[in-house]
């Protein structure tokens, strides 16, 4: 059985965020992961790129990745 996370052609269910809090009611979007659903239905695969430190609540959310043609940063 090959490692999804291994299998670069197979592209993440969800990338993962977290906010960073830029003050003055305002926040940055930062990808720092991304997520795979497992083929059996039940569970998934998280690969994190990296870990928040500053302001890291604990939460983080996913999202369905972009289109690459949108051309749009995070």
């Amino acid at each position: 059985m090959t490692n999804q996370t291994e299998n670069k052609s197979n592209q993440p269910d969800r990338i993962l965020y977290f906010y960073e809090d830029q003050g003055k009611g305002k926040s940055r979007r930062i990808a720092i992961g991304a997520l795979w659903n497992h083929r059996e239905g039940e569970g998934a695969n998280i690969v994190l790129d990296s870990l928040p430190i500053r302001g890291f609540d604990g939460r983080l959310v996913a999202f369905p990745p972009r289109d690459p043609d949108q051309n749009v940063t995070a």
